[in-house]
């Protein structure tokens, strides 16, 4: 649950940062938040493709 609730807002982020790339100028912020939702859903994608190690 919890690896899902990260790639949503992981991807969330990333198109957010997306979406102001194309509609403004550009900028350094939009860049940035568009590359660490890429990178945080990458993440997220691989997490839930593993097994679960360890349970709490």
């Amino acid at each position: 649950m919890k690896q899902a609730i990260l790639l949503i807002s992981s991807i969330l982020i990333c198109f957010f940062g997306v979406y102001r790339l194309v509609t403004e100028p550009l900028s350094f912020i939009p860049v940035l938040f568009a590359l660490c939702g890429g990178v945080g859903a990458i993440g997220a994608i691989l997490r839930m493709r593993q097994p679960e190690r360890y349970s709490r």
